[in-house]
């Protein structure tokens, strides 16, 4: 795809240095049998009667084992302003979830949005909804002595390797230990619970998890590019 003029502006962020306007970005689920393209959109500091004014959007792809390629199967109108900050797509391409505004982290009301894709269903919601509150509290305490218009909540989220319908949130928060807290999201309750405490080992044994799940992602990609299903080869198509 070519471009005639790209127009760069930047937009505060989270740290107080700046941010590019965000591009096209695609995101893999970890088996690679569904892909999300989110799209960027332009409602950051647009009048309400502008034409230019449109909301972010993601289009979902599915491998179909018959056509051994890829097929759009859903596109959604994404609740962000702009951008989402990280983009998680569940392996059979269902469930679509993004994390915070691209410009702002943990202080907005798209913290954690789960958007259930074939039942066009949404699920909000927002820091206080996520951590207990003496942990809210402490996230509140850093924003004011930062100044800032956001604070890093989390050290990551991702789907459980061993169950598709969990989400593991580990909060950028330690206790008195030293331990890591934990929450996990159940997409089948719609609901945060089992909030834990990890040590380096268990926190540790978590990443393990989530590089052998990235070697299996190269393998499956690997294979299926000799077959030519390969989710880099019709990426480079589109």
């Amino acid at each position: 795809m070519k471009y005639l003029l790209v127009v760069l502006f930047l937009v505060p962020s989270v740290w107080g240095t700046s941010f590019s306007y965000p591009k096209t970005k695609i995101y893999s689920s970890l088996s690679g049998n569904a892909f999300a393209r989110i799209e960027p959109g332009n409602l950051f500091n647009q009048p309400e009667s502008s034409a230019k004014k449109r909301p972010p959007i993601a289009h979902v792809f599915t491998y179909n084992e018959e056509r051994n390629s890829y097929d759009l199967t859903h596109s959604q109108i994404l609740q962000n302003r702009v951008f989402p900050y990280q983009v998680l797509i569940s392996n059979d391409g269902r469930y679509l979830i993004t994390i915070d505004e691209y410009y702002n982290t943990g202080w907005n009301e798209n913290t954690f949005v789960v958007y259930d894709l074939p039942r066009k269903v949404v699920y909000s919601y927002t820091l206080k909804d996520i951590v207990p509150n003496d942990i809210y509290q402490h996230f509140s305490s850093q924003k004011e002595q930062r100044k800032s218009n956001g604070v890093k909540w989390n050290h990551d989220i991702y789907f459980d390797s061993s169950n598709d319908n969990e989400i593991e949130l580990l909060i950028n928060y330690k206790n008195k230990q030293g331990r890591t807290l934990e929450i996990t999201y159940s997409l089948s309750l719609h609901r945060f619970q089992n909030e834990k405490y990890l040590n380096y080992i268990t926190f540790y044994e978590s990443v393990k998890a989530q590089i052998k799940a990235s070697g299996y992602l190269r393998k499956h990609n690997e294979s299926r590019s000799s077959a030519g299903g390969n989710l880099q080869d019709f990426l480079d198509n589109e």
